[in-house]
C-alpha cells in the first residue's frame, strides 16, 4: 500500500493532467488507499478515465474499479450480527469483548458452540433470542480482529 505522501504526489500529478478532476480518495487503516489508475471506466459516461470529461462538465465522474464493494454485503445478516454486538454492549460494556482473557480460545469455543447448536437444528440462542449463526458471525469477527491485531503487533 502506498504512503500518504506517495498518494498525494500521484494525485497532484493526475490533477495536473486533469484526469481525476477532484475524485476523492479513501482512507484505509491509517493510510490512504490507491487512487484510480489510468484506464478505468467512468461509471457515469462509460468512457476511459483518460478521456472522461464528466467532472469538468459538472456531471460527476466516478471511477470505482478496484474499490471495496460494500454493496455486496447482505444487509439483513450484517444487521443481525450488529444486534448481537449491541446486546453485548448493553449487557457488559461497549467493546468489552476486546478485554476477555485468552480471547482466541474463548471465542473459538463460543463459535463452535453456536455452530454445533445450529447444526443440531437449534436456530436461536435461548439466552439472547438471537440466531446462533449471528452469534457465530460475531465470534468469527472477534477472532479475525484478534488475529489482525496479533499480526500488526508482530510486524
Amino acid at each position: 500500500m502506498k504512503t500518504h505522501k506517495q498518494i498525494i504526489k500521484q494525485a497532484r500529478a493526475l490533477n495536473a493532467e486533469g484526469s481525476i478532476c477532484g475524485i476523492p480518495f479513501e482512507k484505509s487503516s491509517g493510510t490512504i488507499s490507491s487512487l484510480p489508475t489510468k484506464g478505468q471506466v467512468c461509471l457515469n459516461c462509460k468512457k476511459q478515465q483518460s478521456v472522461c470529461t464528466c467532472a469538468k462538465e459538472g456531471k460527476g465522474a466516478k471511477f470505482s474499479e478496484g474499490k471495496l464493494r460494500y454493496d455486496l454485503l447482505p444487509d439483513r445478516e450484517i444487521q443481525e450480527i450488529v444486534q448481537v454486538l449491541t446486546d453485548g454492549a448493553k449487557r457488559y460494556a461497549p467493546n468489552n469483548w476486546k478485554q476477555v482473557s485468552d480471547p482466541i480460545n474463548v471465542y473459538y469455543a463460543a463459535l463452535e458452540r453456536h455452530i454445533k447448536a445450529w447444526r443440531l437444528g437449534i436456530l436461536k440462542d435461548s439466552d439472547s433470542g438471537r440466531t446462533h449463526l449471528s452469534h457465530a458471525g460475531c465470534c468469527l469477527l472477534f477472532l479475525m480482529w484478534f488475529n489482525n491485531e496479533n499480526e500488526l503487533s508482530t510486524k
